[in-house]
């Protein structure tokens, strides 16, 4: 009886987390493209995981919202100074811009950016929650047991990837997820909007001096590297695999 329910509990959590994505849109050249995700059920977090990943919980997204298909880019960066509404990039590395995602960027100069994509689009572009951002690195496939990458190539982490080379790809390198998301996991740990909180309970206070960065990168390895990984950065924090992706809410 126990284990029947336990795989119902299973089936279900992968069929309620199973959603179509609608057509992506881009509001303007320079813009990102974003993929609209519409909400349903989704198990968060991770119940034998870090302290940060606990308790595992059902979860349900309060509205639609578009994520951007990959992480902001220089390129994507360079317009909004071009504008005159960001500061240039600190420095690439010497990895090269272009289509790498854009490194060495706060908390408040995403902000900045968000505000001059906000007037060029007229959308309020903003940074994911980490419910957004977990319900959108899942990709449709959720349930009990932690994600995570199987087999090499899945993502540009530490011992991830053939051609890992300790530094970021060019965005879209590999293969996308089950909502066509890129680099979800990998590449640049990516800033959300939500104050830093210890754990899921309930009577934890949260930090809004620090905000929560999903997702590994390249620097490490596997175990960071999926969708329930936590972890809370001081908003003035930068560093060389740290980056972001936007998000907008849809009616």
């Amino acid at each position: 009886m126990v284990r029947a329910a336990a795989g119902l509990l299973f089936f279900l959590f992968c069929v309620t987390a199973a959603v179509q994505a609608a057509e992506p849109f881009q509001d303007c050249p320079d813009c990102p493209v974003m993929v609209p995700l519409t909400p349903a059920p989704f198990l968060m977090g991770y119940d034998h995981g870090k302290s940060a990943e606990r308790p595992a919980r059902m979860v349900t997204l309060a509205r639609p919202f578009a994520i951007a298909r990959t992480e902001a880019t220089y390129d994507q960066w360079n317009a909004c100074v071009a504008d005159g509404a960001c500061t240039p990039p600190r420095h690439d590395r010497g990895w090269g811009g272009g289509k790498r995602p854009v490194i060495y960027i706060d908390f408040r100069q995403v902000e900045d950016y968000l505000a001059w994509l906000s007037a060029k689009t007229g959308r309020a572009y903003r940074l994911p929650s980490e419910e957004e951002w977990e319900f959108a690195a899942h990709g449709g496939l959720n349930g009990p047991e932690r994600p995570r990458l199987d087999g090499m190539d899945r993502a540009n982490c530490n011992d991830c990837v053939e051609a890992w080379a300790h530094k970021t790809f060019p965005v879209a390198s590999l293969e996308p997820n089950g909502y066509g998301l890129y680099d979800m996991l990998g590449n640049v740990m990516e800033w959300t909007s939500s104050c830093w909180v210890e754990d899921y309970q309930s009577d934890r206070e949260a930090d809004c001096t620090r905000r929560v960065r999903r997702g590994g990168s390249w620097y490490f390895n596997r175990y960071v590297s999926t969708p329930t990984y936590r972890y809370g950065a001081l908003t003035d924090r930068v560093s060389y695999d740290v980056g972001f992706r936007v998000a907008v809410d849809l009616p």
